[in-house]
């Protein structure tokens, strides 16, 4: 057998060195302190109670993250319970921003997110706060928007808060909108009258602020989605 030329095996070599330090370095790297300072901004801007599992580095197929069980909370006054529930996060971050020392997302993936869409019986919802959601479903509702407009103060010049992602994923995805009722003993009981999983989509040039789409182009896939409506005897695929 022909022998491989000498600078044909160095490049073998460093590949080989290059994969290694990717696969392994990633357990030396501490990501997992910045949790408490991450979950303390997301609080902070917006207002709602984060959980956030425990963070890993990633160096291979690209430089990023992956967090372990994400949790947003319903608004303060709200029942207790997330808004939003994800089972994995991973985000990659672009090389170019980090030369000059910004980061910037290309892309996040949300592993089996979970989304809880709720109104109770005074006609608040948990996800009022978000614009790109309106609450149509009654009176009070429309009237509670309403007025949380009017208070609201009118929009000053671009935040410099917005964060900008290329592309944000999820898969197996599920949707409930439900409604609470009131029970004996102040309990409530969470009554769906949508539920809809096995969802998969992309969300592309996604621009937002805390709570605040911003824009987002977005296409889904609809094959193998599973909804079920209140008053349907099977659910629809």
């Amino acid at each position: 057998m022909k022998r491989l030329p000498r600078w044909l095996r160095i490049l073998l070599v460093a590949i080989v060195l290059i994969v290694a330090a990717g696969l392994i370095l990633p357990y030396f790297l501490d990501a997992d302190r910045y949790r408490t300072l991450i979950a303390t901004a997301i609080e902070g801007k917006t207002g709602r109670k984060v959980r956030i599992g425990k963070i890993r580095a990633r160096l291979l197929p690209s430089l990023g993250f992956v967090v372990e069980d994400f949790g947003l909370s319903n608004p303060p006054g709200f029942a207790e319970g997330d808004i939003l529930a994800v089972e994995t996060v991973r985000g990659n971050l672009a090389w170019g921003p980090l030369l000059h020392r910004e980061f910037r997302l290309s892309s996040v993936q949300l592993v089996r997110p979970k989304f809880l869409l709720l109104e109770d019986d005074r006609g608040q919802t948990n996800y009022a706060s978000f614009p790109g959601l309106r609450d149509a479903s009654g009176p009070a509702a429309r009237a509670n928007q309403k007025a949380a407009e009017k208070s609201r103060p009118a929009p000053a010049e671009p935040s410099a808060e917005v964060v900008e992602v290329d592309r944000i994923e999820m898969t197996d995805a599920e949707v409930v909108l439900a409604r609470l009722a009131p029970m004996a003993r102040n309990d409530r009981a969470l009554v769906p009258s949508v539920h809809a999983r096995k969802i998969r989509a992309e969300l592309s040039s996604v621009a937002l602020e805390p709570l605040q789409p911003k824009q987002w182009l977005g296409e889904a896939n609809e094959a193998g989605v599973v909804g079920e409506r209140q008053g349907l005897k099977s659910p629809i695929v």
